[in-house]
């Protein structure tokens, strides 16, 4: 009897949004959008790369502004911390333009982690997710937003900036809460 074990090994992407919209948190006491997005990003890394699975990162707003490929050495942990340490969060974001980018770009099939809180066009966000879809990666989406945007715990008349475009608009927030355009729901 011949006894046969073929071990797999994961090779993972891991897209975190810089853009200026994951700079924000309801609370001063509580970490932004983009802490929880580095914690995470981080959190994903270490493991997959203890179980010796290929990790990659890449940092993106409007464009990728730095590219990791994955590697399966447990050394390659540094340099996406680093990366994850030194990243200042600016800029639009583009998502459905980088998901096209990184797309074509991928030479091998593998797992896609986007780590974001998508704040874009949903029907460019669909087309990018599709385009990856169809060149057979797994898509993971873990869609970061604050306690305040969800819940618009404000009272009285508030006046509302756009992070990443600085556009404003004033507003009494339960009338943005009973909108059906108002972004708290997502789903994929």
């Amino acid at each position: 009897m011949k006894v046969f074990t073929e071990e797999t090994n994961l090779r993972a992407t891991l897209l975190l949004d810089c853009s200026a919209s994951m700079d924000f948190t309801g609370d001063p006491d509580r970490p932004t959008k983009k802490a929880y997005a580095s914690y995470l990003a981080a959190a994903l890394s270490y493991m997959m790369l203890g179980q010796s699975d290929s990790a990659g990162l890449v940092l993106f707003a409007q464009k990728i502004r730095k590219r990791i490929p994955p590697r399966s050495r447990r050394t390659h942990l540094n340099a996406i911390l680093t990366a994850l340490q030194a990243n200042k969060p600016a800029g639009q974001t583009n998502l459905a333009d980088v998901l096209h980018r990184v797309a074509e770009t991928t030479t091998r099939r593998g797992l896609v982690i986007l780590i974001s809180d998508l704040l874009d066009d949903e029907a460019d966000i669909y087309k990018g997710l599709s385009h990856l879809k169809y060149l057979n990666h797994d898509v993971i989406i873990f869609h970061t937003m604050d306690h305040q945007e969800l819940n618009l715990d404000y009272e009285g008349l508030i006046q509302f900036e756009d992070l990443e475009s600085n556009a404003m608009i004033r507003t009494f927030p339960q009338s943005l809460g009973e909108s059906p355009f108002w972004g708290g729901v997502c789903v994929f």
